[in-house]
């Protein structure tokens, strides 16, 4: 007796699903190929294009250098959260789901996570426990991070250059999607070793030569 009250239900839901796949999502693929997968990203690069062009105008060249690791991050932040989108439309709405979707967002996420991590290191945010260091005389202290921040500054060397090598080695090694090199993932890592050896270095000279501050937030390059 249940099921007879339920069956309206199941008619109109059937009826709708007949009429969105019939009429409504054949057009809808039609738009949304080249609306999703063309259009729309040159909208959003034109877009990231005209807003660099005119910081460069009002600050000068320089701001691309100051804004290096804000300028590489947001192209792959900005398309992880579209390509997420994208591909819950045409997987649920479209029923095609994209086969390279996910690949280009792992790789997207590998490059945001370690440009990312840059970008912290250069405002100095990094974790440190300054508990007791902090009642220490301040020529101690300095001597205390000057010797931290060139173990950093090693340990980072040694992370870029095993960087380097593996990315070397994942050239020969295809995506399973796309089958371009893994080489294009992996060359993150020592790209994004590289901005924070930049900005480590500065930070040690910083405080070899007295300009930096003591304390957690000390990046001369903020």
């Amino acid at each position: 007796m249940s099921e007879w009250i339920f069956l309206p239900f199941v008619v109109i839901f059937k009826i709708i699903a007949w009429v969105f796949t019939t009429l409504i999502q054949p057009p809808l693929m039609l738009i949304s190929i080249p609306l999703f997968h063309y259009v729309v990203p040159a909208i959003l690069i034109f877009c990231f294009a005209t807003y660099l062009v005119r910081q460069v105008k009002n600050e000068g060249g320089m701001y691309l250098l100051r804004n290096l690791e804000e300028i590489l991050a947001f192209p792959f932040l900005a398309a992880i959260g579209y390509l997420v989108f994208m591909q819950v439309y045409f997987r649920y709405v479209l029923n095609d789901p994209i086969v390279w979707a996910e690949e280009i967002t792992l790789l997207c996420f590998h490059w945001a996570i370690f440009i990312g991590a840059a970008l912290a290191y250069k405002h100095g945010e990094k974790l440190a426990m300054e508990t007791f260091i902090g009642h220490f005389p301040e020529n101690l202290q300095r001597r205390i991070y000057t010797i931290t921040e060139l173990l950093i500054f090693l340990t980072l060397l040694l992370l870029l250059y095993q960087g380097i090598q593996v990315a070397i080695l994942e050239w020969t090694y295809p995506s399973s999607a796309l089958e371009f090199p893994q080489t294009y993932q992996s060359a993150s890592f020592p790209v994004g070793m590289t901005l924070m050896v930049i900005h480590s270095g500065r930070l040690l000279w910083g405080l070899v030569t007295g300009k930096a501050e003591l304390g957690h937030r000390s990046s001369p390059a903020v």
